[in-house]
């Protein structure tokens, strides 16, 4: 839940928004980088992450996790982002 709130917060998006169905990009980076920090910084299974994000599948978990490391390769200011957003979990 913590970390659903700090990223909608960070992306400016309604908390509910992590656990629609909607498929929008504004959504859907948010959402994955939201599971990837729940899988990071939680001891959560990946079932019972995709089950906080709406009833998904845990293998949308996984390849929400597997982008999200994809794209932080290629893109610093993702990367910085997430680094920042993993601060506010923590602190």
């Amino acid at each position: 839940e913590l970390v659903q709130q700090v990223v909608a917060n960070h992306y400016q998006i309604e908390l509910a928004a992590m656990r629609s169905h909607e498929r929008s990009r504004d959504i859907t980076l948010p959402r994955q980088i939201a599971m990837y920090l729940a899988r990071e910084l939680t001891n959560l299974s990946l079932p019972d992450i995709a089950r906080n994000f709406g009833g998904r599948d845990h293998t949308t978990v996984l390849h929400a996790c597997k982008k999200v490391e994809s794209i932080q390769e290629r893109d610093l200011s993702l990367r910085t982002s997430i680094m920042h957003i993993r601060e506010l979990i923590q602190a």
